[in-house]
């Protein structure tokens, strides 16, 4: 028995192999076709950042409730450069239910002003840098919180991360095939 079957589901951190185990993202690339990586193509880049933080922040218990993230992952991809900023917005949003942080607050603000305008050099300058760094001081928020909520908390803020990305209709359309093929094919 592998060291994967005996323990189900995403784990922390990146692996080399899936012998070693699998995070949430190296699981998307897999079930994309992608090469195995924890930076798979068919998912936006600042998404991939909030699902490897959330995979790695939420306890060993909880992760295995990430699994279910897996398939609207695979097709959570655009070209709206507003997404990051969206991304960012509902993060921060989700850990200021608790901790109202001026730094918080302003990460917040930033985030919601740059999701309406992205004409400025600034935009590239937030694209790169504040946004990322606003999704990993919202992950650490929520880990002042009691760790049953904290997982909670970090699967609100993966969901509503996933909500923030425009996902084309073909990658839709795709994915509602698949899920009726899967429906269709005997269990295994």
């Amino acid at each position: 028995m592998t060291q994967q079957a005996e323990r189900p589901g995403p784990r922390a951190g990146r692996h080399l192999t899936s012998e070693d185990g699998a995070c949430l993202m190296e699981l998307v690339s897999v079930a994309a076709g992608e090469p195995w990586s924890d930076h798979p193509a068919c998912t936006h880049p600042l998404l991939s950042h909030v699902a490897r933080r959330v995979n790695d922040a939420t306890s060993d218990r909880g992760r295995a409730a990430l699994v279910r993230f897996v398939p609207a992952l695979t097709v959570a991809n655009c070209e709206d450069p507003l997404a990051f900023a969206r991304v960012a917005a509902s993060c921060t949003r989700v850990a200021m239910e608790d901790d109202r942080s001026v730094l918080l607050r302003a990460l917040h603000a930033a985030a919601v002003r740059r999701s309406r305008s992205d004409g400025t050099r600034r935009h590239g300058l937030y694209l790169h840098g504040t946004a990322f760094r606003s999704v990993d001081l919202a992950v650490l928020a929520v880990l002042d919180r009691p760790q049953d909520g904290a997982d909670l908390a970090l699967r609100r803020m993966l969901s509503m991360s996933l909500r923030a990305v425009p996902t084309p209709p073909s990658a839709l359309a795709a994915l509602a095939r698949a899920g009726q093929a899967a429906m269709r094919s005997p269990a295994g």
